[in-house]
């Protein structure tokens, strides 16, 4: 044997590279492949979260409009029904300057 000739083991690579069993694409795409999945799965996570939030911040605001939507269509009906201090605050609410 020379110099330049190397007797190396079949799994001489796979060796070097700390890898149990064979050398394959997935071998060396694996890794990648799982960080990418794990930053995919927050950013999912967190649209989703966002999309929740949206949700909620919808219906609040349908809320609050389909309740002045139903004092301002029942304010007669309101103030009769209303003790002294309901008038003053359906008064407050309906004109606050006055």
């Amino acid at each position: 044997m020379n110099a330049r000739s190397v007797c190396l083991s079949p799994g001489w690579l796979s060796s070097l590279l700390g890898v149990n069993g064979p050398l394959t694409a997935s071998t060396f795409l694996q890794p990648a492949y799982h960080e990418e999945r794990h930053n995919l799965d927050q950013q999912i996570g967190l649209a989703e979260l966002e999309h929740l939030e949206a949700r909620e911040d919808k219906i609040d605001v349908e809320g609050a409009l389909n309740f002045s939507e139903y004092v301002l269509s029942n304010a007669g009906r309101l103030w009769v029904e209303s003790d002294l201090s309901g008038e003053q605050r359906l008064q407050q609410a309906l004109f606050p300057r006055a």
